[in-house]
């Protein structure tokens, strides 16, 4: 089970992207893995280890990711 202070920080990043045109989750290694391998991007798999987090982004993903920086120096 996550502790308090995980999901606060996934909170404030997923604050910090608002409006950014990206979704942020917090996803299971097996569902990832199968939906990599669909999309052909089946070597995504051995970089799966532990706990990960995804961006999806529909707008510009420089824009995205300096949010995503910006939220992890906090």
């Amino acid at each position: 089970m996550p502790s308090a202070e995980k999901v606060e920080k996934v909170a404030v990043l997923k604050e910090r992207i608002r409006g950014s045109q990206t979704g942020f989750s917090v996803v299971k290694n097996t569902l990832l893995k199968l939906a990599a391998g669909e999309a052909g991007i089946a070597d995504l798999g051995s970089l799966l280890e532990g706990p990960t987090a995804v961006a999806f982004v529909a707008g510009d993903p420089v824009s995205a990711a300096k949010k995503v920086v910006e939220a992890a120096k906090r």
